[in-house]
């Protein structure tokens, strides 16, 4: 007997690696909500800004996109710059 995943888990946590591919693609396909940790880098950053522009192009309107920084170092200054300027930019959760 087959039934729906909603009908069996209340939340169900699809993980995937950082790069938009065809396993990537069928995660936010399948997704409501996507959880994206960032490392406070220029490349991650990058790396969320053409996810924003891939689910746009998709057309998904409906799925729900939380970046929050993730590993970060508030002692390194490159991190605490990078954080401020992309909060200011693009809409990151305040947790890190």
């Amino acid at each position: 007997m087959s039934r729906s995943l909603r009908e069996i888990y209340d939340v169900l946590f699809l993980d995937c690696p950082a790069a938009i591919s065809l396993l990537s693609e069928n995660v936010l396909r399948a997704a409501d909500v996507a959880v994206v940790p960032l490392v406070p880098t220029p490349l991650s950053v990058r790396m969320l800004t053409q996810l924003q522009q891939f689910i746009a192009r998709e057309g998904w309107t409906d799925l729900a996109l939380l970046p929050f920084f993730s590993m970060v170092d508030r002692r390194r200054s490159l991190h605490r710059e990078l954080i401020e300027s992309t909060r200011t930019q693009l809409p990151v959760l305040a947790t890190a």
